[in-house]
């Protein structure tokens, strides 16, 4: 499909995945579970052996459930910084 008048043709790059810089330390895992759950596994999955010591992302796709995980964390003792975009960039910076 040829584009519109006036507007650009998609760009589209392929990337070879063996070759993107990732850490070898870094482990990266999906996990599916119940959206009406999704809390609890992840309060739970902190709380495992395994995973005391360790540092963990949780990436959210919206700023408010960055915000509650932030405050539902912290509620359940778990040692928690937020970086979102509603936060000043000062604090941002501080939080890293």
């Amino acid at each position: 499909m040829p584009p519109k008048p006036g507007k650009e043709p998609v760009f589209i790059c392929e990337v070879d995945t063996q070759m993107l810089a990732i850490p070898a330390t870094l482990a990266q895992k999906h996990l599916q579970v119940p959206v009406t759950h999704r809390e609890h596994y992840l309060h739970t999955f902190l709380l495992t052996a395994a995973n005391v010591e360790k540092t963990v992302i949780v990436f959210c796709n919206r700023t408010t459930t960055a915000q509650f995980l932030h405050h539902l964390l912290r509620l359940l003792d778990h040692r928690v910084t937020s970086l979102h975009s509603r936060l000043p960039q000062r604090q941002r910076t501080d939080n890293l």
